[in-house]
């Protein structure tokens, strides 16, 4: 019933099976588990205590119910934080939308380098956009795709909204060769 790691679908489905009584005896264990509302375990974790009603303490249930007074209005992030954050869409000139089979996407940072190769999709000829994941701080971009010119992106940096991060959508118009 207690979470192994915030990917353990299977513990959290037993939870949700188990009686009330068997999960309040687990709670203490359980609630680290609610520390990141992104984590795989935590919506089943959440939804399973929010059915205990009258029986969760009145300081328990506030917090479940996001009533607590005390709590900032948005989540604390912790740098840094992974997340699908360019949204790259592949145009050709005449703004015809270009598939992502033989293209190329080269984030570039001080924490290192992801490339993302669009021929890698089982579905690249359907595709037209790839997100890459990047630590949340300023660095470049290479887009290549063959029988174009490459295009070089310098100093983007994640959109910042008020509790956080959001896909910076990145149409990108490529020349042919």
């Amino acid at each position: 019933m207690v979470p192994r790691d915030k990917f353990d679908l299977e513990s959290v489905t037993r939870l949700r099976e188990a009686s009330d009584d068997e999960v309040i005896g687990v709670i203490p264990e359980i609630l680290p588990w609610l520390a990141d509302c992104n984590w795989p375990v935590f919506s089943v974790i959440c939804s399973r205590l929010s059915i205990l009603g009258d029986k969760l303490s009145a300081d328990l249930k506030s917090v479940l119910s996001g009533d607590d007074q005390d709590e900032n209005e948005c989540p604390e992030i912790t740098l840094p934080v992974i997340i699908p954050a360019i949204n790259v869409k592949l145009f050709d000139t005449n703004q015809t939308p270009l598939n992502v089979c033989s293209a190329i996407v080269t984030v570039e940072s001080a924490n290192g380098n992801e490339t993302i190769y669009g021929s890698a999709f089982n579905d690249c000829s359907t595709k037209f956009n790839i997100s890459v994941g990047y630590n949340l701080i300023e660095h470049k971009l290479l887009i290549e795709k063959a029988g174009y010119v490459s295009q070089n992106f310098d100093s983007i940096l994640p959109i910042a909204t008020k509790c956080g991060y959001e896909t910076l959508e990145l149409p990108v118009n490529l020349v042919a060769d």
